[in-house]
């Protein structure tokens, strides 16, 4: 099953020729530029510094490949070097001295690959950074409809939010379980590849995080009672850049209490987590069932991050939260998203029915705050009863997608 990346294919058109690609592991970075990329020679460098042609197989030792490089830069063809951070500096040096008119070069650590465009760097200038992260939600509604439908949809989407579930992707709760499995080692990649352990306080942190939107007090005041960062909220700083850099955690913007906020970026690590602290698995063997139940009680909220940022792409407004103390009331709004100024609100009821009470209910508190939408978001529209609120079913989330496409293609 392949995801067509089209809002990244069209940010790679409009890029310069020479670009650096970096991400974190198992986001699609080699895939997509392999198959959605025009190249002439495609290396893939190993630990040891050789370096594979992944065409012919040939692997070629550190000095050979230097050789080989070296007569391809002064040709024409576009040269490919996948992890080329594990080449010796000087390799680095022959690119600045002969530099070809196009090349591409990926990593997956974003640490070194922010030190090969520093001020520092034989590269600072002549390569264009293009960062690549997770596939936009968009990318997978229009790919994945051609598959899925109505409800089973948008549970996909969620679940392929991580790429490496595509192999193995089939119904949305075994799928997510199974996905989840996958993430402890992924861990172990990515924080490999930044040359960092995968200590207590990361693996808390994202703990803590999964499945909810968290200012920085919050998250210290959950830890400390645990016995970690006792210095203080601005202890957690450095551990929460590490992860937003990395592309593990985003930051969301709140809306009524003002400031910031974190969430996991991938709903699979979320349900890892999740699932963990309820049920222990996989790290202890569990009851299947009672996993799938479990999974079945999260994946609506995952489900809802989902939309989130789905809408915020189709409106191109920030991704955010409302949550607002009021008379004594707190009064939190799924989706808030805005320029500064909030524009669209969401609320997102993911089950099968919603009663008139209910959609009263949400009417009145969306309707207390200014925006220019309110949407509510539900996986069937016509089990809605009537609204003043704009109803977004995944048949409506479909469209979106598919149009929002066309304007990319």
């Amino acid at each position: 099953m392949i995801i067509r990346r089209f809002k990244t294919e069209k940010h790679w058109r409009e890029s310069p020729p020479r670009k650096l690609v970096f991400g974190r592991r198992k986001v699609g970075k080699s895939f997509f530029v392999k198959e959605f990329t025009q190249w002439d020679r495609y290396f893939f460098v190993l630990h040891s510094g050789a370096a594979v042609d992944v065409e012919s197989g040939e692997e070629l030792p550190p000095e050979a490949f230097k050789r080989e490089l070296k007569h391809l830069l002064r040709g024409e063809e576009h040269v490919v070097i996948d992890e080329f951070g594990r080449l010796p500096l000087d390799v680095l040096d022959l690119i600045h001295a002969t530099p070809p008119e196009q090349i591409t070069l990926i990593s997956s650590s974003v640490t070194a690959a922010k030190e090969f465009l520093g001020k520092r760097s034989p590269l600072l200038g002549l390569l264009f950074p293009f960062p690549f992260s997770l596939p936009h939600s968009s990318e997978l509604i229009a790919s994945l409809s051609e598959h899925y439908e109505d409800k089973d949809l948008m549970e996909v989407v969620t679940v392929a939010k991580e790429p490496i579930s595509l192999s193995f992707l089939k119904e949305p709760l075994r799928s997510l379980v199974w996905t989840s499995t996958a993430m402890p080692g992924l861990l172990g990649e990515v924080f490999s590849e930044e040359r960092r352990t995968v200590v207590r306080s990361y693996e808390a942190i994202l703990e803590v995080l999964a499945g909810s939107v968290r200012g920085i007090s919050d998250i210290w005041r959950e830890l400390s009672g645990r016995g970690l960062f006792s210095n203080g909220p601005s202890s957690l700083v450095p551990y929460l850049s590490f992860l937003e850099r990395t592309g593990l955690v985003k930051k969301v913007r709140v809306y009524g209490r003002g400031g910031g906020a974190y969430k996991v970026t991938s709903p699979p690590m979320e349900a890892y987590f999740l699932l963990r602290r309820r049920t222990g698995f996989p790290d202890v063997p569990a009851n299947l069932e009672n996993v799938l139940k479990h999974a079945e009680q999260i994946l609506p909220r995952l489900v809802e991050g989902v939309i989130r940022e789905f809408l915020a792409e189709y409106h191109g407004l920030q991704e955010g939260i409302l949550l607002k103390h009021r008379r004594g009331e707190v009064i939190e709004i799924d989706v808030a998203l805005g320029d500064g100024k909030i524009k669209v609100l969401a609320e997102v009821k993911w089950r099968e029915s919603i009663t008139k009470k209910e959609v009263e209910q949400i009417e009145k508190k969306m309707f207390g705050f200014e925006a220019e939408k309110y949407y509510l978001v539900v996986p069937d529209g016509s089990s809605v009863p009537e609204t003043s609120l704009e109803v977004l079913d995944v048949e409506k989330i479909k469209e979106m997608a598919l149009k929002l496409r066309e304007q990319f293609l």
